[in-house]
């Protein structure tokens, strides 16, 4: 058996109510008995559109179920209760949530158990050090009463800070070790700016996900070929910070290229394999050489435990999973959908070199990628019969130049003739002098 606890919010309908029935719900899970509850008070939200103040509580209970079927059987009473699914900190009509349970520590990417937030906020931990006081966190071994003397008696849970934005590498790493050491994880997003609804979602995913966001912004000139684009890639620093404060990032890191590649600099990493050698890596030879390194640079300063990337850069994303998987590297990655224009033209920085006539040809490519998904659909996994059909549609507004058509393992990027569930359709053309790429998972 193992003592646990949940915390239970409500700030929707008849609160007393809804608080009353999840007390009854909880008490009827197989094996499990509510020993102790705490009072119920009421407290502000946190974040989100504005709404009702909370009513919260915490109950400790024996069990004999083990944590996954514990959160099973939670979600299971939630959406027997009516919860719908809605952004984080968005009105409830009930939240449980497990704090601790037993000394387990648990970091998988639908459950962490103890809850990741619940040592800064003074509403979780005023009901849990009246029940539990002298119970110790199994991570950052202090007792529940020193959690909430160090978060103080204020209930708020609002942000402590305004956005900063950093420029130093050291300042940059005092920050990153200054969350770790409370114990919160950092959602990170890599980008080199000009910020577009893409780059939102990844960023309203680590919101969603983590304690704190840090986005950086760095147009990395070792990813970039001799007659590459790097002179004029887009840049809005304005546009930047107003895309970042809206997603309610804590932190952006926008270091300098001698920062990040000072004088002497000779160190490099070299992802070997089709992984990084197909497709753009053939195209552009040393571009992965570049992006692997400053990845690997800028997650040595931020210290994440999650990296945000985009199914775009399906490419980029498979390299710097095998880099992280080689070099042991402990964060994780969350490859998030591609965001699309309306009319199907997948959201990039670039788009913004296209001419009017070039932007309107553009969907062909996505037009293409369309018809060869079709063709599976209809039995067809020829990759050869695909691809002539593909060419076929973006050669019909007379200006698109195809540099590649792949169908690749999704994983390893190997060739495959023999297109399946799984497997990896590619794109990479120019329109005049910009080059976009795009692709579908069949």
């Amino acid at each position: 058996m193992a003592i646990v606890y949940l915390g239970i919010g409500t700030n929707e309908g008849d609160t007393e109510r809804n608080v009353r029935e999840a007390f009854e719900k909880i008490a009827a899970v197989p094996d499990t008995v509510i020993l102790r509850r705490s009072g119920l008070y009421r407290t502000g939200p946190c974040g989100g559109p504005p709404q009702p103040d909370f009513l919260n509580g915490v109950i400790k209970v024996e069990t004999g179920i083990g944590p996954r079927d514990m959160l099973d059987r939670l979600k299971s009473i939630e959406k027997e209760m009516g919860r719908r699914k809605a952004p984080r900190n968005y009105p409830r009509i009930i939240d449980i949530d497990i704090l601790l349970f037993g000394d387990m520590v648990i970091d998988e990417q639908d459950l962490t158990i103890p809850h990741p937030r619940m040592h800064r906020r003074g509403f979780v931990l005023k009901g849990l050090e009246e029940i539990a006081p002298d119970v110790v966190h199994p991570v950052l071994n202090k007792t529940v009463r020193e959690l909430y003397r160090d978060a103080g008696t204020d209930l708020s849970p609002e942000r402590e800070n305004k956005m900063k934005i950093v420029t130093a590498l050291k300042d940059m790493t005092d920050i990153a070790a200054r969350i770790k050491g409370r114990g919160e994880r950092i959602g990170f997003v890599p980008t080199m700016g000009y910020l577009h609804e893409g780059h939102a979602s990844l960023l309203r995913a680590a919101r969603e996900e983590c304690d704190q966001v840090v986005m950086s912004v760095f147009v990395n000139p070792m990813q970039f070929g001799q007659n590459e684009d790097l002179g004029k890639y887009p840049r809005d620093q304005e546009r930047d910070r107003h895309v970042a404060e809206k997603e309610r990032v804590d932190v952006i890191f926008v270091p300098s290229v001698p920062e990040m590649y000072p004088e002497g600099y000779g160190t490099y990493v070299d992802v070997k394999g089709t992984v990084a050698e197909n497709l753009c890596g053939a195209s552009r030879p040393g571009h992965f050489r570049g992006v692997a390194t400053v990845v690997l640079k800028l997650v040595n300063i931020v210290q994440p435990d999650v990296v945000y990337l985009g199914q775009k850069d399906a490419q980029q994303a498979a390299v710097i999973k095998k880099m992280f998987s080689d070099l042991n590297v402990p964060a994780r990655i969350r490859v998030m959908p591609i965001v699309r224009e309306p009319d199907g033209l997948a959201m990039s920085s670039r788009n913004a070199y296209l001419s009017t006539e070039e932007r309107d040809e553009a969907v062909l490519i996505h037009g293409a990628l369309v018809a060869a998904r079709e063709m599976v659909c209809s039995g067809e996994c020829d990759s050869r019969k695909i691809s002539e059909e593909m060419r076929r549609i973006m050669s019909s507004g007379g200006n698109i130049r195809v540099d590649y058509i792949g169908f690749v393992d999704r994983d390893t990027l190997e060739d495959t003739e023999k297109v399946e569930e799984g497997t990896l359709i590619a794109v990479a053309a120019f329109l005049g002098g910009t080059r976009l790429i795009d692709n579908v998972i069949i």
